[in-house]
């Protein structure tokens, strides 16, 4: 499907686009900071933390191990095929946690402080499960990711910035609430973006179905150790922003949450850096392994 550009255009493109898309939400945070004040702050910022091991939990590892497969797929029919049932699992996943969620989430103490505003930040699992950015990375069409990373994120600040100002009792609802329902819009707005390059890539857009339970089976038993290993990232960058939702107060996690963004740029150069090489390396091991170790090495 004519994927195999430069590795160094892969890496340039997706690194292009991280950081714009940092950039353009460290612009949304310190605006956030200033508007919204110590404690409602923190309150978004411990959402934000629930949402990433929500939206973690609900991947079970299924998009890394398919972007893996992808990769090795040559034809619109097959990878369509594919993608269709991947969404029928992440559904699966995505229910199980949002259920799940509604039942863990009144034990913590934050959670009294608004808990609609946690079950919005926890409902990003629903949409992702069609969000399509690793069908794109394990086809390697990087300017497409890029550009949806940069939409979303503009959409989200130009949201932030302009708009959230005067939503401030809209509905009856505090700015903070807002501020999620925002970060929804921003991310659904990716999907739809990306969904429209897919319906090109693919000749039509994937119908999510359930595989086989043989086949079921042994996706989440492949997928399994790379979520639990995305789980485990999780918790060293950002378990400490749920520590001190725990025990402390929101306004000592507004305090502490901004400068701790600085570390997680740590973590978005390795995921570049992954999402670059692992479709290609993907297609080296089942073309060729002696390639495969080579280009490995080299890596």
């Amino acid at each position: 499907m004519g994927r195999d550009r430069g590795l160094l255009h892969n890496l340039g493109v997706l690194t292009v686009a991280q950081v714009t898309a940092q950039l353009l939400n460290l612009a949304a945070l310190v605006f956030l900071a200033r508007t919204l004040g110590e404690h409602d702050f923190g309150l978004i910022q411990v959402g934000v933390a629930v949402s990433g091991y929500a939206m973690i939990l609900a991947q079970g590892g299924l998009l890394s191990l398919g972007i893996r497969e992808v990769a090795r797929l040559e034809t619109p029919g097959p990878i369509r095929a594919y993608v269709g049932t991947q969404q029928g699992l992440l559904g699966i996943l995505a229910a199980a946690v949002f259920a799940g969620g509604v039942l863990v989430l009144p034990l913590f103490p934050f959670y009294r402080e608004d808990p609609f505003l946690f079950f919005l930040y926890l409902g990003v699992v629903i949409p992702q499960v069609v969000m399509l950015e690793w069908l794109g990375t394990g086809l390697e069409r990087t300017a497409a990711v890029g550009t949806a990373k940069v939409l979303g994120s503009l959409a989200y600040g130009l949201l932030i910035l302009a708009v959230l100002p005067g939503l401030e009792g809209v509905g009856g609802w505090p700015a903070l609430r807002w501020v999620a329902v925002i970060y929804l819009v921003s991310f659904a707005l990716t999907g739809l973006f990306l969904g429209r390059q897919a319906h090109g890539w693919l000749g039509g857009l994937p119908l999510p179905r359930l595989p086989g339970r043989v086949e079921a089976r042994r996706r989440l038993s492949a997928a399994a150790p790379i979520g639990a290993a995305a789980l485990v990232m999780r918790v060293l960058v950002s378990g400490d922003l749920i520590l001190l939702g725990i025990l402390a107060s929101p306004g000592t996690v507004g305090l502490y949450a901004a400068p701790a963004k600085i570390g997680f740029l740590a973590v978005v150069a390795m995921e570049v850096l992954w999402k670059a090489l692992l479709p290609r390396m993907s297609r080296y091991a089942g073309r060729d392994p002696g390639l495969f170790r080579s280009r490995f090495r080299l890596y």
